[in-house]
């Protein structure tokens, strides 16, 4: 506005730095002014012990601006994040889910667990042994958990006419059905959820076993009740997952099945039960493990559901079938600001109050530096006064 209504030949920029050098002169003769009054005269040495306490205690403030944050989050209690539960489901095909269960069956692994499944897989014929055990040190015994699946559905299978004869039709013209398996952790706040998801695909002579069973769905049947023979899915359900904050992906660690690497899944089977007279039919899950010499590290490990072979009667089969799970560990006192990004915010208070500081406090002192050898600034406030007017 002043520009737009003085008359002058200056351009706008040119308006602009004759604004700044007008302001900076303010401010040099208050600064002499304050001088005259209170500060010390010209040339007079300050004495090195007050320097010293002036500048370590500015060096001190800054250090522990710095190192304070830090220190304060290091000395925070982190406890493990524990999942709460866990949810499997299993589909046929796209949308018809046929198995659906949960658990809070949660074991915590002790010191004496942790060390067994580590001798474990020291002992093991693996060639993948070093990344195994460099895996295994990142985490400490209370991170590991077992989760104890149960192998019944929590739900009936609710299949409609229209579904089935859709099912009917992908079983009969497709030469492979796709057979997929969905599982969701719930962290230890009950909030977040961690997921994921394997997809396989039904091999072709299986096809008419699952065609009995479906059948079952549109013939009178006296027995009460009764199942079809057991239908095999092979690499369909993890073992070992990883469960992290920062993620909401349930990662499969593919290195801890040391007997099949490209697969890291674990053989099912899937049993059709069904009670005519009710009209009611589910489908129930058992554990398939392996009966080769290169997968007993898998019936050794604490709370396995691949029990050993000495305790087994008639088949290496399961009721219950258990996932292992390496958590992360939370603070339990900075847990909100760990989950929306400690470290920028950390650099945000740190950025922040450290140009304050420069600016607010030292801003100043650049017109002492630029004026001391101008004893006289009113002589050049005079001087802009003119070429304003």
């Amino acid at each position: 506005m002043d520009w737009m209504w003085t008359d002058s030949s200056l351009t706008i920029m040119e308006w602009f730095k004759m604004d700044e050098l007008f302001a900076h002169v303010c401010c040099v003769k208050c600064i002499c002014n304050f001088r005259k009054k209170f500060d010390t005269e010209r040339g007079e040495k300050l004495l090195r012990t007050f320097k010293l306490l002036i500048g370590g205690g500015i060096i001190i403030t800054i250090i522990a601006i710095i190192i304070f944050p830090i220190a304060w989050f290091s000395m925070s209690v982190s406890l493990p994040d524990t999942p709460s539960s866990i949810e499997l489901i299993i589909k046929f095909g796209e949308d018809s889910t046929v198995f659906n269960t949960k658990s809070d069956d949660v074991q915590r692994l002790d010191s004496t667990d942790f060390r067994l499944m580590k001798e474990l897989y020291m002992n093991s014929p693996s060639n993948n042994k070093a990344s195994i055990m460099e895996f295994l040190q990142q985490y400490e015994f209370d991170e590991l958990s077992s989760i104890n699946v149960i192998p019944q559905s929590i739900n009936t299978w609710p299949i409609s006419p229209y579904e089935f004869n859709k099912l009917k039709t992908i079983i009969d013209t497709s030469s492979s059905i796709k057979v997929s398996a969905e599982w969701l952790l719930t962290h230890h706040n009950g909030m977040k959820i961690s997921k994921g998801k394997n997809i396989v695909m039904m091999d072709k002579y299986k096809h008419s076993e699952l065609n009995k069973c479906l059948n079952v769905l549109k013939t009178n049947i006296t027995e009460i009740p009764g199942k079809c023979k057991q239908l095999v899915v092979n690499n369909l359900i993890p073992k070992f997952l990883a469960l992290h904050l920062k993620t909401s992906e349930a990662e499969v660690k593919s290195e801890l099945i040391i007997h099949n690497q490209d697969n890291p899944y674990m053989d099912i089977g899937l049993t059709f039960n069904y009670d005519s007279t009710k009209f009611t039919y589910w489908w129930g899950m058992i554990e398939l493990c392996p009966s080769d010499v290169s997968s007993i590290y898998l019936k050794k490990m604490p709370y396995s559901s691949c029990t050993d072979n000495e305790n087994k009667s008639t088949s290496d089969t399961n009721i219950m079938y258990n996932i292992y799970v390496f958590s992360d560990r939370y603070s339990s006192t900075l847990q909100y600001l760990d989950d929306k990004g400690i470290i920028g915010l950390y650099t945000i208070i740190v950025v922040y109050f450290g140009y304050k500081l420069a600016f607010d406090i030292f801003r100043s002192f650049k017109f002492k530096l630029g004026y001391t050898e101008t004893p006289y600034p009113d002589r050049i406030l005079q001087v802009k006064r003119k070429f304003i007017n």
